[in-house]
């Protein structure tokens, strides 16, 4: 009955709104339970084996099912069901702990043995499917939302500053702290038991540290990044039939709309930023759907409602940037009001795979080590770290101390790992274990408590193909421009919003420069002005809306003026009007405004309770 209790309190705090589908087991001291919209596994769980003996509950999806249905021993479940649980037990049943590796997509899994009395909880490849947990000795606590796990396991409500420290200066935490003592983020891959008061974690497979590249023309690649892609929706979309795909004006999206349109029944589409008539890349974006011939509506974020905005930042889990994520909120709303029985297709994991991040153009052919000064500069710079001046000016002396100093221990911590490469390849590595997993788990964690998400550019098959391509075949995403052209040659004729021409054109160098110079300009003249003539950003961007918006900025205002704030410990009234003041002259300071706003906002929900 204790069990049964803690159990069905856990899935009564998960965050799902509106209708969703709730199931729980308890039994003797252990109690599993899930709380989702039930559009990826409607089925009632749990599943159980033909003996009784396993118990099994899953979240997520499993993209290959179809395909390892065939080579699975259906005997062993109780009932006919083919659901991605029942997969996930038949195959654990048959193959043990072993090959977990080929289940194929984001999922985490857990399966209970009454017999031996052992939990084994796994999660897929990448990790996207997030797990927090805590374990004292003797009582073990996990939960896909953060807040849950504090709050049913009584943990010390401590702070963790150096997982603050990571979220200044990189606006993501690193590794797998959060920002308390003693709650943790399972890594990806990872493999876990308890059993007789043991827990034990491990990873079943890890980035790929020795990576053969691929050698040829870049018209080689084309064919088969097609088919790695094209394999990837398919897999999906011959599950679910009905998809809504935001829709910008770049790569990722483009590819899988175009994709998903030749298989799936109904696809809907999407897009965030303001009117057409004042945003080109809402223009690009109409221009896309029409191409396609499918339905297409747009967000205006100057419309927004920032009172309800900021109240999202209570759904999430611990990363920055999943608060610049919540103006989607209103788009994924109304995916769940009005397109209940669809699933919502992110793109976004492409960039990672098909194309560098932008934030390292540094010479990565040279062989640095994770210990070198310029690659540690390098990194700080790409995701743009704290100045050590600014630190000194508007930080708690101790808390700038210790900044400055996690600047270089948090990238050997995430690199110890990565003993091989030059320094693009740990960068890649750097951006997979940090900021590409939370990024997306502030996205699906926020976004799942109205629809539910489906990931193909995190297909494995897609994913081990793009580790191997030559780095200048993905610079400037010429890869992924000349596939698209393959495919559709359509839609590639619309122009791309990073270029404004179309993907078989690219602005040459003088262009470049041009570009480059005018941008210097528009941005002194930001400077110049006090930020009155604020040109250098997008008016959707939060840094232009912090400068111009009266109800965001107030927002904003009303926590960083807060003497709840002031009392961490991290920043004073002295240091937050120097902030503000830096910010309005036209120097754009706005992530760190919004790390500390995510860390006050976090601190709030998991530590004054």
């Amino acid at each position: 009955e204790v069990a049964e209790k803690r159990v069905v309190s856990m899935i009564e705090a998960m965050k799902v709104v509106g209708e969703s589908r709730k199931d729980f087991y308890a039994a003797e001291s252990i109690g599993i339970g899930r709380c989702v919209k039930g559009t990826l596994n409607p089925e009632p769980l749990p599943v159980v084996d033909i003996t009784g003996r396993y118990t099994a509950f899953l979240v997520g999806y499993i993209a290959n099912s179809d395909e390892l249905w065939q080579d699975v021993d259906t005997s062993t479940l109780r009932g006919d069901t083919r659901c991605d649980t029942a997969l996930a037990l038949a195959h654990f049943l048959q193959h043990g702990k072993q090959n977990i590796g080929v289940l194929n997509g984001v999922y985490a899994a857990v399966i209970y043995d009454t017999l031996e009395r052992e939990l084994s909880l796994f999660t897929d490849r990448y990790g996207y499917e997030s797990v927090y947990y805590t374990w004292d000795g003797r009582r073990f606590v996990f939960s896909s939302d953060f807040d849950v796990v504090v709050k049913a396991s009584g943990v010390a409500r401590d702070a963790d500053l150096d997982a603050v420290c990571d979220m200044l200066n990189y606006h993501f935490i690193s590794g797998t702290r959060t920002l308390l003592k003693n709650v943790y983020l399972l890594p990806h891959a990872a493999f876990c038991t308890l059993n007789h008061r043991e827990f034990t974690c491990r990873q079943y497979w890890d980035y790929p540290s020795e990576v053969e590249v691929y050698e040829g023309d870049l018209d080689r690649f084309v064919k088969p990044t097609v088919e790695h892609v094209a394999q990837a929706v398919n897999r999906l979309t011959s599950k679910y039939r009905d998809l809504s795909v935001p829709l910008s004006g770049g790569l990722d999206s483009r590819f899988i709309a175009g994709l998903a349109v030749k298989n799936a029944r109904h696809v809907w589409t999407y897009y965030v930023g303001t009117e057409p008539k004042k945003d080109s890349e809402a223009r690009i974006s109409r221009r896309l759907a029409e191409t396609l011939g499918i339905t297409w509506t747009s967000f205006d974020v100057l419309k927004y409602d920032f009172a309800q905005i900021g109240g999202t930042f209570d759904k999430f889990s611990d990363g920055a940037v999943a608060g610049e994520m919540s103006f989607h909120l209103p788009m994924v709303q109304y995916i769940g009001q009005n397109c209940p029985s669809s699933i919502a297709v992110d793109g976004l994991c492409l960039d990672m795979l098909l194309h560098p991040t932008a934030s390292f153009q540094f010479e990565y052919e040279l062989d640095q080590g994770s210990n070198d000064t310029a690659f540690h500069r390098a990194i700080s710079k790409g995701y743009g770290g704290f100045p050590q001046y600014l630190a000194d000016e508007i930080l708690d002396p101790s808390m700038a101390e210790r900044l400055l100093s996690r600047r270089l221990s948090s990238v050997d911590e995430t690199l110890k790992e990565f003993p091989c490469g030059n320094a693009w390849e740990k960068s890649r590595y750097y951006y997979f274990v940090n900021r590409g997993r939370r990024l997306i788990h502030g996205r699906h964690g926020m976004y799942s408590s109205f629809c539910e998400f489906l990931y193909p550019g995190l297909d494995y098959d897609l994913f081990d193909f793009a580790v191997g391509l030559p780095y200048d075949y993905l610079k400037q995403a010429r890869l992924c421009r000349r596939a698209i052209e393959a495919y559709n040659p359509d839609l590639a004729r619309v122009p791309w919003d990073f270029t404004g021409l179309p993907l078989s054109s690219f602005p040459g160098s003088r262009t470049w420069s041009l570009r480059a110079r005018f941008s210097q300009l528009k941005y002194y003249l930001g400077r110049a002005t006090h930020g009155l003539l604020d040109f250098s950003v997008p008016v959707t961007s939060e840094n232009h809306l912090f400068r111009h918006n009266r109800a965001f900025r107030s927002l904003i205002l009303g926590i960083l003026n807060d003497p709840r704030t002031f009392s961490r410990g991290i920043i004073d009234e002295r240091g937050v009007s120097k902030l503000v003041q830096l910010q309005d002259s036209g120097r754009n300071y706005f992530p760190l405004i919004w790390g500390l706003l995510t860390v006050e906002k976090s601190f709030r929900k998991v530590i004054d309770g």
